[in-house]
């Protein structure tokens, strides 16, 4: 968002009035996730992996696991988005289908950092 902002100065006897831009660049609550929780609560639409391989289905039978707390409400709703269900440390992740490589997490930024 952007706001303008008048500053009154003075010049000598010459009052002028200059005016400030001010943007400030945000990111959604989806772009980037929270380190208190380590993203449990990631709720983005991220289906990719730190290497940019594709995410697998969370509810696929190549995905066997136990997790079932998603901030999606479910796994059907999890899609194939990166999440943390189980709260690792490293944040948002994926199972992949790479060779030996079957999940890596998610290279999504922390909040609150300036971009």
């Amino acid at each position: 968002s952007s706001s303008l902002t008048n500053v009154d100065e003075h010049q000598g006897d010459i009052p002028m009035t200059t005016t400030v831009l001010t943007t400030l660049v945000s990111k959604s609550v989806s772009d980037c996730y929270n380190a208190e929780t380590h993203g449990h609560d990631y709720i983005g639409k991220r289906s990719y992996s730190r290497s940019n391989y594709s995410c697998l289905l969370w509810f696929t039978k190549s995905t066997a696991h136990t997790f079932d707390e998603f901030p999606d409400g479910s796994l059907f709703e999890a899609k194939n988005y990166c999440r943390n269900p189980d709260n690792e440390i490293g944040g948002p992740w994926c199972y992949v289908n790479e060779g030996a490589l079957n999940w890596e997490f998610c290279d999504i930024p922390l909040c609150g950092r300036y971009i």
